[in-house]
């Protein structure tokens, strides 16, 4: 119905400067769950097949649609009797991947390139492979990047590591700096046209803010800085560094089972410690509730180190640091500062950390 002068901007310059090769069409809308809402409509409309295939953990919002392709449980635990047409395989699993694709009623296999609850990263032939299934089955792989994008692993696209172009991406989060909402889907001619094949459906998919100038102006002002500022360098240069000096401590204490990521998207899981003491708390806490260890470490470091960090999902032990990608040598410095003195009293039993334990399970309790 019309293009707006600074979204025509923006997404000329994602499709020029940042996108793959092929994805040269742009539909902006206002979050990652539009966007990947959008996807799935588009893949239904250009394929007139009527499944999806997504992976368990991956997370792609909490509207009724992506709820469908959701592979956190309990999120879809009140809907499930309302969600039908996707199938859920295992994260890396191209066995089953082609198993459920060869029966070719599969629109899209929509994925998390790298899962973003508990930085969970494929073995290396797996988007390769799936690639190519989607190929051969005639199903189209939508690549969510709304947490991967714009250098949080290292690259432009986490998509990049392993050379795969996907048919759809949707994007968000990043694309704005963070300063206001935007999303954005990128997806090649051959499905817009099937989309918006004539004037009667030029209106089959839309939002009321998709095209705002402020979104626009936030997106240029931020692909801009991420270009001048080499952000996507700093985040594989910083993100190594900071995974070294994890490692480093992993090797000191217990409690850290592993530690992975790429560039700087990195989780810290932690598993139970081999001493009878330590074993005894772990043991303690986890039999309260699930979610209450990486509490007990994420409240000290924000509270003494004023340091935020986030828990990865439910039921996990596992920390995930997504700092900004302005992120230097000095702030690894001082967060690995910190992080050793929280972790060094979590070795302590009783202690401080436990303290902390103790009083969110009374609190979960009551």
């Amino acid at each position: 119905m019309g293009t707006q002068l600074l979204s025509g901007i923006l997404a000329q310059k994602l499709v020029n400067e940042f996108s793959f090769p092929g994805l040269d069409m742009v539909f902006f809308c206002n979050s990652g769950a539009e966007a990947v809402d959008g996807a799935l409509k588009f893949a239904h409309v250009f394929t007139r097949k009527k499944r999806f295939l997504y992976c368990d953990h991956g997370f792609h919002g909490l509207t009724l649609g992506t709820l469908a392709v959701n592979g956190c449980r309990e999120f879809r635990a009140d809907y499930e009797s309302i969600l039908d047409g996707a199938t859920e395989i295992p994260f890396g699993d191209a066995a089953r991947l082609e198993m459920e694709l060869s029966q070719g009623d599969v629109a899209a296999f929509v994925v998390e390139p790298i899962i973003g609850h508990g930085v969970f990263i494929p073995p290396d032939e797996f988007l390769p492979r799936a690639r190519e299934l989607c190929t051969r089955y005639g199903a189209l792989l939508i690549a969510d990047e709304v947490q991967t994008g714009f250098g949080r692993t290292g690259k432009r696209f986490a998509c990049e590591h392993w050379n795969v172009v996907p048919d759809i991406m949707t994007l968000s989060k990043s694309l704005s700096g963070g300063y206001c909402p935007i999303g954005a889907i990128l997806y090649p001619k051959k499905v817009y046209r099937k989309v918006f094949s004539s004037l009667d459906r030029c209106m089959v998919h839309s939002t009321t803010f998709s095209q705002n100038d402020l979104a626009a102006v936030c997106g240029l002002a931020t692909l801009q800085v991420i270009q001048e500022e080499r952000l996507v360098e700093n985040s594989a240069q910083m993100g190594k560094y900071l995974v070294e000096r994890l490692r480093d401590l992993s090797r000191k204490y217990e409690l850290i089972r592993e530690v992975r990521g790429r560039g700087l998207m990195i989780a810290i899981e932690f598993g139970q410690p081999r001493s009878l003491s330590l074993k005894t708390a772990w043991k303690m806490i986890h039999g309260i509730n699930q979610d209450l260890f990486c509490q007990s470490i994420l409240v000290p470091l924000i509270m003494d180190h004023h340091i935020l960090a986030q828990v990865s999902g439910h039921g996990k032990d596992i920390i995930k640091l997504l700092p900004p990608l302005v992120f230097d040598k000095a702030d690894a410095d001082r967060f690995i500062e910190a992080f050793d003195k929280v972790l060094e009293a979590a070795h302590r039993f009783p202690g401080p950390i436990w303290e902390v334990g103790s009083r969110l399970t009374k609190a979960a309790l009551r």
